[in-house]
């Protein structure tokens, strides 16, 4: 599998979208709307996809100048769903964000996936809340004296 960060507006992020958007949206009624479009050319996207091209996997990382940088929209196919992928992609946001000098990184998990965040590290702060109609935790994961540093 090959991880990618790739442009806005490439061929790459739009086939991303699409998938992204059939994997996240689709099931909850929504679709892309111009703002969230004009929202994701400051973003950068990772792709991940399979030697045979097939583009499996993503996310998008937000305000990487920052102290705390946010993960949006983490994405898997189903059909690769627990076979390590969302974990190299998470991997992946985190390198990144250290060679940015983030502190830490968080998200708004879905409900459904707090134990895939907790198994990377990832710490639940306050109460849950409704977004999209989906109950969400933050989730906060701190980059600096962490145990992927300690033990490699």
């Amino acid at each position: 599998m090959i991880l990618h960060w790739t442009p806005f507006d490439s061929a790459l992020y739009h086939q991303s979208m699409k998938l992204r958007e059939t994997v996240l949206r689709h099931p909850l009624g929504m679709k892309f709307t111009q703002e969230d479009l004009e929202i994701e050319q400051h973003q950068n996207h990772l792709v991940i996809y399979s030697w045979k091209k097939r583009v499996i996997g993503g996310l998008s990382l937000d305000g990487l100048s920052t102290a705390s940088v946010k993960l949006r929209q983490m994405w898997v196919l189903p059909e690769y769903q627990g076979m390590g992928v969302g974990r190299r992609v998470v991997k992946e946001a985190h390198r990144l964000a250290k060679s940015h000098k983030a502190e830490g990184i968080y998200c708004h998990a879905r409900e459904n996936a707090m134990g895939f965040y907790e198994k990377m590290l990832y710490s639940k702060e306050g109460r849950p809340f409704l977004e999209v109609g989906l109950t969400h935790y933050v989730m906060r994961y701190r980059l600096t004296y962490n145990e992927e540093e300690i033990h490699g």
